[in-house]
């Protein structure tokens, strides 16, 4: 009780010798009388307590620092002086790194005046450092909704720093006016859309820069319900993967109906042109967003089905229902492109590798049409429906024989229905069609499965049919079909109803 005593009449009394006794006591061994000491420099009406704490500056311990930490305003007009007398004081260092720590953001227009006049590198790098990094702290606060009044005063000075670029040219003030603004600012927008060479070179900076902030403010244009053209542009045209996440981010896990919109609207990114390899390069924890993201924004189906088959084959269960409602906005696949490319990959198998994006996709979706999701196998077999065997089937009279058995060794593995739709054909009360069915059903190697239907039309009254059938089975069995043979002659009536 009576150290606390001690220390309240030094910091009311206004005898500034007891400034040198609470200097001494800041270097005291014992925690509790540094810390005293501290409290009540900051305590004192006059300058020279803040004054004896920026001296100190550097011998101040983390939780020391903590206390001065909460009292910024009282620190406030001793570093606001020293920064307006000039980089040759003592203390200009301690009072830029109490300015960083106290977050004392009315002074950064002070650092930005000295910035646009210093022709000094190491100084405008040590001073660039500090606005950018305040700029930085205003910037995503606003971005959060935690604006703070002191935004404003910086934002305007740095507009104005943008407008004088061509007097000062120092490209960094360009950035942290960027780093500061929010999306709904009105002087944003006002310097998009300003004088052309304004408008150009916060593009430029838009289009390259690596700062977070920046990265943030742009990427976030994704979820607005406005996108100024000269941010839509450079949406569309950076292509970088710091950009390419950034964005994803800001899609995030659970895409509101106005972001997908957008993705739509906007031409497709230039950050994911590298279909193949975009998910390789993509972070795991980005690939749901992923998933949104690219098929809400490129037009081409099989680029689209690319990253989602790209990105299911990785076998994260937690993906599988972005990856079913992605899957379900994937546009129908090109028929004759499709059919053909199945058609090349049965006849050479190495195209499912080498070859272009149809040729690779389908030996992928093969293998994913057993995935345990029941949505995701379902949304695959939909989308390869070209290549079903009803397709198979209209298309059969125009394939020549090696044609009609390399589809057929494919068909039967996309569609799980195959078998249900020859059974259906070779029950057709027109004859031809039955005929074709049996065709089609040697060609794609399902006699076994056909079989009692098979022998059955053997008995047919109709002489195609039974010859198709007795051949086709004659395929399979081999030698063994003699017995098939000699009702030709006699035919009884079909045992089952054609229909």
């Amino acid at each position: 009780m009576g150290l606390q005593r001690t220390f309240n009449f030094l910091a009311e009394t206004p005898n500034e010798a007891a400034l040198d006794l609470l200097d001494t006591a800041m270097r005291s061994a014992q925690r509790e009388v540094r810390n005293l000491a501290i409290e009540a420099l900051l305590q004192r009406k006059t300058a020279g307590g803040p004054q004896r704490l920026l001296e100190s500056w550097d011998e101040l311990s983390d939780d020391e620092l903590r206390i001065v930490q909460a009292h910024p305003r009282t620190m406030q007009p001793v570093i606001q002086a020293i920064l307006r007398e000039g980089s040759e004081g003592p203390l200009w260092d301690r009072a830029l790194n109490a300015l960083r720590l106290l977050n004392l953001d009315e002074l950064l227009p002070l650092l930005i005046d000295s910035l646009e006049s210093s022709d000094d590198p190491l100084l405008t790098a040590q001073l660039l450092a500090v606005v950018i990094d305040g700029s930085t702290l205003l910037g995503n606060a606003a971005r959060e909704s935690r604006d703070r009044p002191s935004r404003n005063i910086v934002l305007w000075r740095l507009a104005e720093s943008v407008r004088r670029f061509d007097e000062h040219r120092c490209e960094g003030l360009c950035e942290a006016f960027l780093a500061a603004s929010a999306w709904g600012d009105r002087l944003l927008r006002s310097l998009l859309a300003e004088d052309v060479k304004t408008a150009s070179n916060l593009s430029r900076l838009l289009m390259t820069s690596k700062l977070p902030a920046v990265l943030s403010l742009l990427s976030g244009f994704i979820r607005r319900p406005e996108i100024p053209l000269a941010v839509r542009q450079v949406l569309e045209s950076r292509e970088d993967d710091l950009f390419r996440d950034a964005i994803l981010s800001s899609v995030s896990m659970r895409p509101s109906r106005k972001t997908l919109d957008n993705l739509r609207m906007l031409q497709q990114l230039s950050c994911w042109k590298e279909t193949e390899t975009l998910v390789g390069r993509t972070p795991a924890s980005l690939h749901a967003p992923l998933l949104f993201a690219h098929t809400a924004n490129t037009r081409e189906s099989a680029k689209q089905l690319i990253v989602i088959v790209d990105i299911i084959s990785r076998g994260d269960a937690a993906l599988d229902y972005a990856a079913s409602v992605a899957l379900e906005h994937v546009e129908p696949l090109d028929r004759i492109h499709l059919l053909q490319a199945a058609l090349d990959v049965a006849l050479d198998d190495s195209l499912g590798l080498r070859g272009d994006l149809y040729h690779r996709l389908i030996p992928r979706v093969i293998g994913l049409l057993d995935h345990p999701n029941r949505s995701v196998s379902t949304a695959l077999s939909d989308l390869l429906r070209p290549v079903s065997m009803e397709s198979y089937l209209d298309l059969f009279p125009q394939l020549s024989d090696q044609h009609r058995t390399a589809l057929g060794s494919i068909v039967p593995r996309l569609d799980h229905q195959a078998v249900q739709t020859l059974q259906k054909a070779l029950r057709s009360p027109i004859e031809s069609k039955r005929v074709q069915a049996i065709s089609a059903t040697t060609s794609c190697k399902l006699t076994a499965p056909l079989k009692d239907l098979l022998e059955q039309l053997t008995r047919s009254e109709y002489l195609e049919t039974r010859i198709a059938a007795i051949t086709s089975l004659a395929a399979a069995k081999g030698a063994n079909t003699h017995s098939l043979v000699t009702p030709q002659a006699s035919p009884p009536k079909p045992e089952f109803p054609i229909s």
